[in-house]
């Protein structure tokens, strides 16, 4: 059977979003369990449905909020409030509207900025029950009826989701399946880095060349759709064994055979830049910062990018003319971190100083200054912020934590904002501050610790700069004294912060496993609007694949990337998005390892949204014997409350729906059984009250056996380094270890992954 079309998904969303969940534990004794009525038209295991309203739905902090509630259940349920993080307030009855319970409360919301949840929970004949609803404590004013206030204005409301992403490109480069050893000469390197959309195409560093994709060869997720419902007519493009986009690069090493690979890439159009001599048909210039490693190279390398308005050709694998080589700054240390200012280039050169490079008009980088920054040890990011006082001042982010022996003390922060009380060499990492209002003679200012790791840092207006955590989620710091940042507000994320990018009022940020949509409108404050995990394509895909291809049907057959019901490698679920950028427009682009996707922002939008933390598992079984129970990761990430279920599948069983408050989190356990005779089954099924997609797959790799101490480790070759023969000393070239052969054989070894992100 066919998934209905978006419009079908979206119907039938509207009758789910409207309620609340009010989740139900099983029952123990049959004599306590209490039926769901058969009004509840949705019918989840274990689940009683609830509609929970504010009024208003924003204010002041610390104003009154009317709470009501409305329950499909019993008459003689016990109802109470619970006002985040102050009191529980027992809700009163006031009768009964169309087969519901209706149920009213008074509460004063809590003094601080922000979202507040507020939570309806009670306990009757042995089920508990759970609803939510948000208040958007705000200093703003209210808005007019219909609309909501966002990133710093009014909106009217609109359904649908406020994140959505709509185009897909594969960057993948050589034989698909990543290597092919009867040509050495196909590369396989992937890993999309740092990029911008300039014209029509985007541009940017992809690892090991610059490249440019055209916005038309983007996959789209509705011409996907089209082809799942019947309606587009031309596959030819879902059977192609690679599925590898078009797009025009030119390669490093055909530049220079010891250049490294790029981490970061900054862009100047040709009039901000001043630049007079690229030559006809270029547009501008950009930059590739490279780090050097091992044998590789690193430096800067400037590229004047070619116009990008239209496709020269619609049917040939270069688009565009090549981005052309204008000058190489190379050396063995590296940069990261690089960003433009009219014709001023700033570059982090690793490991801890700033390089102040002019642009010549040709392109060329003439070098102005290079100061060592104090305490800085490890550069990543850098940022500009152009001060109403006409200041300028770079931000450098640092992951690395301070030497020991550094300790300053902690000062109340300003305008009365906590410092969070923690001493600087406590910290994980650093917002390093210098002043460059004269490019050729910069001023180092301070530094400020962090939460976590920083990495992407983003420059909001009113002195705020957001950096990325890592682990740690988000942090907003106030630089109004640059000399010392000061933290202000800490937002814990799901997955790993790692990029964030700014615009108009909105903070979009890379967390590894989905982009998220932060209101950033008011000053030192993060609100949550929404977030997706890019799941989109790989369901979509994972459906086209799965429907029967025989000859002369629209749909492909299991041979187009992979076997049937399998989404094929090139459309696994999203792994490691590292770099997110925002344009004016509202227009997002994000990379993961050999993807880059492009959605847009919908303001008013506030449809919930689960995120599958989950989207794959390794199930360890033996025929006929059941599995260990697993843990699926859900996450709601959306400001609207929402639901999820797994579907019933024959050989799973999991415990009773879950309700997620706005931005909260939950785990299935699920059992997994084989059947005798019978084969493991290879994907679970989950339903959500989100729009679309409306249901979420997470696919089960199936391991027979596995590996006990004492076994016998599998042939391997790795490549090693730091190997000490006895009475040497050790070195660091890197050389290839066979573990059968005999200096090896019998020895331990440590196996290690590193990854810039």
């Amino acid at each position: 059977m066919r998934p209905a079309p978006p419009r079908e998904l979206w119907r039938h969303a509207i009758a789910a979003t409207v309620r609340l969940i009010l989740a139900a534990a099983s029952l123990a004794c049959k004599e306590n369990e209490v039926e769901i009525p058969a009004t509840d038209p949705l019918g989840l295991e274990g689940a009683i449905w609830i509609d929970v309203t504010l009024t208003p739905e924003s204010g002041a902090p610390g104003a009154e909020v009317r709470v009501d509630a409305r329950v499909f259940g019993p008459n003689d349920l016990t109802l109470d409030l619970d006002v985040p993080g102050l009191v529980s307030i027992p809700m009163t009855r006031v009768g009964a509207e169309g087969g519901q319970q209706v149920y009213t409360a008074t509460a004063v919301a809590r003094s601080t900025l922000g979202l507040q949840t507020f939570g309806v929970r009670g306990f009757t004949s042995g089920v508990n029950v759970l609803g939510y609803a948000s208040y958007d404590a705000t200093k703003q004013g209210p808005c007019a009826a219909g609309e909501l206030r966002e990133a710093g204005r009014c909106v009217p409301r609109s359904n649908g989701h406020a994140l959505e992403a709509t185009g897909y490109a594969l960057i993948s480069l050589g034989h698909p399946a990543g290597v092919d050893p009867e040509d050495k000469d196909i590369r396989s390197m992937l890993h999309p880095r740092q990029l911008v959309r300039i014209g029509n195409a985007t541009v940017g560093c992809h690892s090991d060349h610059i490249g440019m994709v055209w916005l038309g060869d983007y996959l789209q997720a509705g011409t996907l759709q089209a082809a799942i419902d019947g309606t587009l007519a031309d596959l030819d493009q879902f059977s192609k064994d690679d599925g590898v986009t078009p797009r025009t690069e030119t390669v490093f090493t055909d530049i220079d055979p010891d250049l490294g690979f790029c981490e970061n890439f900054a862009y100047a159009p040709q009039d901000d830049a001043g630049l007079t001599g690229l030559g006809a048909g270029f547009v501008g210039v950009g930059v590739t910062s490279h780090g050097g490693s091992g044998s590789k190279k690193g430096g800067l390398a400037v590229w004047a990018i070619p116009n990008a308005d239209a496709p020269k050709c619609s049917a040939c694998d270069a688009r565009f003319d090549a981005p052309k080589l204008l000058h190489l700054y190379a050396d063995d240390i590296g940069y990261a971190g690089v960003v433009f200012d009219g014709d001023i280039l700033y570059a982090a050169r690793e490991p801890s100083s700033l390089a102040v490079f002019r642009v010549e008009p040709d392109g060329a980088l003439s070098p102005l200054a290079e100061i060592v920054v104090p305490e800085l040890r490890s550069v990543w990011k850098v940022a500009l912020s152009k001060r109403e006082d006409g200041q300028k001042v770079l931000f450098i982010s640092d992951p690395s934590p301070p030497r020991d022996d550094v300790v300053v003390t902690v000062t109340e922060g300003p305008e009365g904002l906590d410092h969070l009380g923690v001493e600087h060499h406590e910290r994980a990492g650093r917002l390093f501050s210098v002043d460059v209002t004269e490019p050729a003679a910069p001023v180092t200012l301070g530094w400020g610790p962090t939460q976590g790791a920083t990495k992407g840092i983003a420059v909001l207006p009113n002195d705020v700069v957001a950096v990325a955590n890592g682990s740690a989620g988000i942090e907003l710091m106030d630089v109004s004294d640059p000399v010392e940042p000061t933290s202000v507000w800490i937002e814990d994320t799901p997955g790993t912060a790692s990029n964030v990018s700014y615009a108009n009022g909105y903070l979009t940020v890379a967390d590894w496993d989905n982009v998220r949509l932060y209101d950033v409108g008011e000053r030192g404050v993060l609100r949550l609007i929404d977030s997706t995990d890019m799941g989109l394509f790989a369901e979509l895909f994972a459906t086209l694949q799965s429907m029967p291809g025989p000859e002369g049907s629209n749909a492909p057959s299991s041979d187009s990337g992979g076997e049937t019901g399998d989404p094929g490698p090139a459309f696994l679920p999203t792994l490691a998005i590292g770099f997110v950028h925002l344009d004016a427009d509202g227009t997002f682009y994000a990379s993961d390892l050999d993807r880059i996707f492009f959605g847009k922002i919908a303001p008013g939008a506030r449809a919930p949204r689960l995120l599958l933390q989950d989207g794959r598992k390794q199930v360890r079984t033996e025929i006929g014997a059941a599995t260990d129970t697993i843990p699926i990761n859900v996450v709601n990430g959306s400001t609207s409350p929402t639901w999820v279920r797994m579907d019933v599948i024959s050989g799973a069983k999991a415990a009773s729906s879950l309700i997620l408050p706005p931005g909260g989190s939950g785990v299935f356990e699920v059992k997994v059984d084989t059947p005798p005779g019978g084969a493991p089954i290879s994907q679970l099924s989950f339903s959500t009250a989100g729009p679309y997609p409306s249901s979420r797959t997470v696919r089960l790799e199936v391991i027979q056996g596995q590996f006990n101490v004492g076994d016998v480790a599998p042939h391997m070759a790795l490549p090693a380094i730091n190997w000490c023969e006895a009475g040497e000393d050790c070195d660091l070239e890197a050389r290839c270890v066979d573990l059968y052969e005999a200096p090896w054989r019998d020895r331990p070894f440590l196996m290690a992954v590193f990854t810039s992100w």
